[in-house]
């Protein structure tokens, strides 16, 4: 694994694999500006397994990875080499295409050992005559609105499926007044963060802080969006398959799934998930130590091992274990099911 020196060396690795003339398979789609930000902060590595190329992104907690391969047959070898050699690490790996296309490389990912850890379809919506009143309450950010906006990014989303912004690509979205904010009583209760070229208006993250759900914040940020691509031909977003919520509101505002998917494929680090599931098991038999907690396949939920109250007591053990602090909207029972489920969601809040 060696560190990337340059845009232009990433770009002659990537032709490398391409002038094998043997096939062409990747996930990896090289952007001078977002890579070449990558490159400058130290963070993006390349490792060569036969006839495949991985790009790394490496994060704090886990590495973003991308390939370029010769063929389905190159990547099913090499991506295997790969993960042997790397077992320690958490890995994700996003695949993008239509279903048909996706759906082999998602059970050849799972084959090595890798989980679905959320599927997003995308959604367009062709610019159409809509009247629209922008609301004196959103205005463009400005940078001093920027490190809270940040914070709220690392805390609220979650970083293994979202490719959180470094601080540098969030200053450079409000120079072009592309970041908005919702403000409630001299607070930021939400922002939203696009981009835009002549045609398409693609929105990137979309938040309503937990204090000011269900008061209209995200629907008045949507629409100001909206307006401000009243002069491009489309609107582009995506969004979790299974959130039937969200599905059923974009319609509302015309966008259509379109059939483009994005499946996160995510290794989980043996060293970690195993000394991590150990503690989850721990924490829970402390709890309620007339329960196995180590048994596969059984819904701790549904088989009354844990209740609304015991969960309440292991929030609060988990937090302290792992020194993070679980957000509230995520204390949901299917995030309680299993240790598989709760590993998951301390990930999510950041446990190492």
């Amino acid at each position: 694994m060696q560190i990337v020196p340059s845009y232009e060396a990433l770009q002659k690795q990537v032709t490398e694999i391409r002038s094998l003339r043997l096939g062409f398979i990747t996930n990896f789609f090289p952007d001078p500006i977002k890579h070449g930000l990558w490159i400058s902060k130290g963070d993006c590595y390349t490792e060569h397994v036969n006839n495949t190329l991985f790009v790394i992104k490496v994060n704090p907690s886990f590495w973003n990875v991308f390939f370029c391969s010769v063929s389905k047959d190159a990547l099913v070898s090499d991506l295997e080499a790969f993960l042997a050699k790397h077992a320690h690490k958490s890995i994700s790996f996003d695949l993008v295409g239509r279903d048909s296309q996706c759906q082999p490389l998602v059970e050849l990912f799972q084959e090595k050992g890798c989980r679905v850890l959320v599927s997003l379809v995308r959604m367009t919506r062709m610019t159409e005559p809509m009247a629209i009143s922008r609301d004196d309450s959103v205005r463009h950010a400005s940078e001093n609105d920027l490190p809270l906006i940040s914070r709220y990014l690392h805390h609220y989303f979650d970083e293994r499926t979202e490719q959180i912004p470094y601080d540098e690509e969030l200053l450079d979205h409000c120079r072009q007044n592309h970041v908005l904010v919702c403000n409630e009583n001299g607070r930021i209760a939400g922002f939203l963060i696009f981009d835009s070229n002549a045609s398409t208006l693609y929105l990137r993250y979309w938040f309503t802080h937990p204090d000011y759900r269900n008061q209209r914040v995200g629907s008045r940020l949507l629409r100001t969006f909206l307006d401000e691509g009243k002069d491009t031909k489309r609107q582009l977003l995506w969004v979790i398959r299974t959130n039937e919520n969200a599905l059923v509101r974009y319609r509302h505002y015309g966008f259509a799934e379109e059939n483009m998917f994005d499946y996160v494929m995510y290794y989980e680090s043996q060293n970690n998930c195993t000394e991590m599931k150990e503690q989850i098991i721990k924490i829970l038999t402390e709890l309620r130590p007339e329960f196995d907690f180590s048994q596969e396949g059984v819904d701790f939920i549904e088989e009354g091992m844990l209740d609304s109250f015991d969960l309440i007591t292991l929030v609060t053990e988990l937090d302290k274990s792992f020194d993070i602090s679980i957000d509230g909207i995520d204390i949901l029972p299917e995030n309680f099911c299993s240790v598989e489920a709760i590993a998951a969601l301390l990930v999510k809040n950041g446990a190492k």
